[in-house]
């Protein structure tokens, strides 16, 4: 994951300076953040929380291993489906003349009966192989039209797979065909994103604004935030604002060691 770190020029504002800064990170405190800026020190950082890139038979370990980055208990709630459970959904896939996409296949062998909170948690509805093989004979039509709902939703908010017998990492698209992903890979890492945020309580960037997570703010007033950015755009949009708020003078990308300043972070994304 690539990291942003900021310096404040010390100057006669340092207290309204480390009262922004308790706003964004409470756990920060007063004479730390002081003494940072008194040192001409790196007074707080963020990661961009960019995910691993790579084939699809590396997905599995390339997901673990982003989730496991910020949640390390995760990988052991998640529980994989037995290869009898994925032979009797093959057999289903080929009464219509298709076979199961090897990116689900992958994802199966690893989590397929317990997910750990990957896509339930989601609010995606069941989506467990219990629940996939329960579901299926009842939407034989579907499958003909090479449609393969692997989520199920009390509401219809539920996701399918765009099936093709050259794809193994297929479309995903909601209930009404509409456009949700390129692929299934991207569907999970879209959603270890999302896991990724929820592990700050104060980041809803629907509702709540981080500058203070006990106020909550109409979402016109919100303001992007570095942990639920959707994209890098987004999460840097957050440090150009941060470093014209206090007037950052200089700042460093971990990923590059590029030093730059405030007039930089305006106009630049890393």
């Amino acid at each position: 994951m690539d990291f942003i770190q900021i310096k404040i020029k010390k100057d006669h504002s340092i207290a309204k300076y480390i009262r922004i800064i308790r706003k964004f990170d409470h756990s920060l405190p007063i004479g730390t953040i002081k003494q940072r800026i008194d040192e001409n020190d790196f007074v707080m950082g963020f990661e961009m929380a960019e995910f691993q890139e790579g084939t699809l038979d590396t997905m599995m370990e390339r997901l673990c291993s982003s989730i496991s980055g910020f949640d390390p208990e995760w990988v052991t709630r998640c529980v994989s489906a037995t290869e009898e459970q994925i032979r009797q959904l093959q057999d289903i896939f080929a009464e219509c003349h298709y076979t199961v996409p090897t990116a689900y296949l992958y994802y199966l062998r690893r989590m397929g009966q317990n997910d750990g909170g990957l896509l339930e948690d989601e609010g995606d509805g069941e989506v467990d192989i219990d629940t996939v093989l329960e579901l299926l004979p009842g939407k034989g039509e579907d499958l003909e039209k090479g449609l393969f709902q692997f989520s199920d939703h009390w509401a219809d908010a539920c996701f399918y797979m765009k099936l093709s017998n050259t794809e193994d990492n297929p479309m995903v698209t909601d209930w009404g065909g509409v456009y949700v992903t390129e692929s299934f890979e991207k569907y999970l890492f879209r959603k270890a994103f999302h896991m990724y945020q929820r592990g700050f309580t104060y980041t809803d960037f629907r509702s709540e604004s981080v500058c203070d997570h006990h106020e909550r703010k109409k979402k016109e007033n919100c303001r992007t935030c570095p942990y639920c950015g959707e994209t890098v755009e987004e999460r840097m949009d957050f440090i150009n604002q941060m470093a014209e708020r206090l007037m950052v003078y200089s700042a460093q990308c971990r990923c590059c060691n590029n030093a730059f300043d405030s007039e930089f972070l305006r106009k630049e994304v890393c």
